[in-house]
């Protein structure tokens, strides 16, 4: 015999095995079952079960909220914007209503102010109130181009000041020196004259 029939052999005798175990677990399951069947069936015929009033009242309630919630929140979403919308319809037909009305009553009484106003007395008010207005602006803006030419030009003035201060000071020594040395060569201590003309 060849290894290739003895394998065969052996594969055929493997599975015929397994088909058996197989074909035995099912019936011990399928006997389990029927068992565990038979069992429940008779526990559920021998068992009352009783389900007291006040879980059945809740189970209600949880059933009839979830069930009737959702309809009450749309209606009153609905009832909420047919309201705004007829509010609004109302408000825009009352304003429309009302403009002529309220345009003749404004341009009557804008009409007898201007009928009793001095014109030339108003002229003059809006004119002082411009000028103030314009001076202060004026006065503003001149307060602020000093503040800012002396934040820019403070530093250059000091050394401009103490440069002319040094200067003046150089000049005039030297004019002493000038004078101090005439006056010696001239032989007089009475000061120094200068004659012009």
């Amino acid at each position: 015999m060849r290894h290739a029939d003895i394998f065969a052999g052996v594969a055929a005798g493997i599975l015929t095995v397994i088909a058996g175990a197989a074909i035995y677990r099912a019936k011990k399951t399928s006997d389990i079952s029927e068992k565990f069947d038979k069992a429940f069936k008779e526990l559920e015929k021998k068992t009352k079960v009783e389900i007291g009033e006040d879980v059945v009242d809740r189970v209600v309630k949880e059933a009839v909220n979830n069930a009737v919630y959702p309809i009450v929140r749309k209606c009153s979403e609905r009832i909420e914007s047919d309201v705004k919308s007829d509010i609004s319809e109302k408000v825009s037909a009352a304003v429309k209503n009302s403009y002529n009305s309220i345009n003749d009553q404004l341009s009557k009484e804008i009409e007898k102010n201007i009928s009793s106003t001095d014109m030339e007395q108003f002229k003059r008010d809006v004119i002082k109130k411009a000028k103030d207005r314009i001076e202060n602006r004026f006065d503003d803006d001149l307060r602020a181009i000093k503040n800012d030419l002396e934040d820019r030009y403070k530093d250059k003035l000091d050394d401009t000041l103490q440069s002319f201060n040094t200067n003046l000071k150089n000049v005039s020594s030297i004019y002493n020196s000038i004078a101090d040395s005439m006056a010696v060569r001239r032989g007089d201590d009475h000061g120094t004259t200068l004659r012009i003309g």
